[in-house]
């Protein structure tokens, strides 16, 4: 069953935009995104253990999953530019190549924005 759109219930009209009913019950669709969700992070960091754990939490609501950047693994490997932009600041939500938030994942406004590209 495809839910895309406005989905009616019977005998209460229609449903907005990203939303569809079965058995009486509505759910919120998941649309397929193309956004690109990055925490940057490091080793032992708790607050960065806490954001990766709220983003596994959040993103699934999208179709999402976030790819867990470690800057000081990445500066070993040879590439330091995570690290010097983003090192003194983890963790850090990267959205699409942009920094959305730090030090903790700013829920409200990462849903509003995700919510904006759907």
């Amino acid at each position: 069953m495809e839910t895309i759109g406005l989905q009616p219930i019977a005998g209460r009209g229609r449903l907005p935009p990203g939303r569809a009913a079965h058995g009486g019950v509505t759910f919120r669709t998941l649309a397929i995104m193309d956004a690109v969700i990055e925490l940057m992070s490091r080793t032992g960091c708790s607050a960065c253990a806490r954001a990766e754990a709220e983003l596994a939490r959040i993103l699934p609501d999208y179709g999402l999953s976030a790819a867990l950047i470690d800057v000081d693994q990445r500066a070993a490997e040879g590439d330091p530019l995570p690290r010097a932009e983003y090192g003194d600041r983890v963790p850090v939500v990267v959205v699409n190549g942009v920094e959305h938030s730090y030090w903790e994942v700013d829920e409200p406004r990462l849903r509003a924005d995700l919510d904006a590209m759907s």
